[in-house]
C-alpha cells in the first residue's frame, strides 16, 4: 500500500506504479502487450523504446495507444490522462480517436481534452519517476561505455577520473530521495501494491522502497 512499483512491459517501455495504485496484466504478448489500469496514478515511460511500440494501456472504456516514444501519466482521482513528451491516442469505443500531445490533457469523464497551463502534474510520485528513468539511464550509460573500453574509467578533459553523470530529463522534476531496489523475475497477471502479492504471467518486476 505504501510501496511504489517499477514494471519493464517491453524492451525500453517502463510503468510506474504509485502508492495505492493497482493494474492487471491482460496479455505479456511482445507484440501485443496490454495492461489495464484499474486505480490510483500511473506513468508509462517510452523514452527508449522504439516509435510506434505495441504496449496498450485500457482504463474502462478506453483504449490509449503511444505511437511516438514519451512520459505519460494516468490518474483516477481526478480521471485525468496527460502527455509529459511525446504523443498518444485515446480511443473510447465506437468513438475517432483522439491525439494527445504536451499541451492538452484528456479528461475521461467528460471524454474531451483540454489545453494543459503548465509542464502537467507535479508531485513526489513524478519525481520518484524521474529518478528512475535517470539512475536507469546512467546505468546504461556506464554499462556501454564499459563494453567499449572495459578497462576505461570515465575522465575529464584534465585527465581525472569523474563519475558518469545522470542525464537530465525534462519530462519530469527533480527529486533527491534515496531509494534501495529488490528486484527479481517473477509472474503477475495483476498486480496490486497494496496487496504484495503478484501471479500469474512472468515479467521482470522492480519493487521500489523510498527510505525517506
Amino acid at each position: 500500500e505504501e510501496g511504489r512499483a517499477e514494471i519493464l512491459l517491453t524492451a525500453g517501455v517502463f510503468l510506474r506504479i504509485d502508492h495505492r495504485s493497482s493494474i492487471r496484466m491482460v496479455s505479456n504478448a511482445l507484440s501485443n502487450t496490454r495492461v489495464e489500469f484499474l486505480q490510483g496514478s500511473a506513468i508509462l515511460d517510452s523514452n527508449d523504446s522504439t516509435p510506434g511500440n505495441s504496449v496498450v494501456l485500457t482504463y474502462k472504456s478506453f483504449e490509449l495507444r503511444f505511437p511516438k516514444s514519451g512520459v505519460y501519466r494516468l490518474d483516477s482521482e481526478p480521471e485525468v490522462f496527460e502527455t509529459y513528451t511525446g504523443e498518444a491516442q485515446i480511443t473510447s469505443k465506437g468513438q475517432t480517436p483522439e491525439t494527445i500531445d504536451e499541451s492538452h490533457q484528456y479528461f475521461f469523464g467528460i471524454g474531451m481534452q483540454t489545453r494543459k497551463f503548465g509542464d502537467g502534474a507535479v508531485d513526489q510520485f513524478s519525481e520518484w519517476a524521474r529518478n528512475r528513468a535517470e539512475t536507469i539511464e546512467a546505468d546504461n550509460r556506464a554499462a556501454d561505455q564499459s563494453a567499449a573500453d572495459p578497462d576505461a574509467p570515465p575522465t575529464s578533459p584534465f585527465g581525472t577520473t569523474v563519475p558518469v553523470p545522470a542525464p537530465a530529463v525534462p519530462s519530469y522534476g527533480t527529486f533527491g530521495a534515496p531509494v534501495f531496489v529488490d528486484n527479481g523475475l517473477i509472474g503477475s497477471s495483476f498486480y496490486n501494491p497494496s496487496l504484495g502479492m503478484p501471479f500469474g504471467y512472468p515479467m521482470q518486476v522492480f519493487y521500489i522502497f523510498p527510505r525517506w
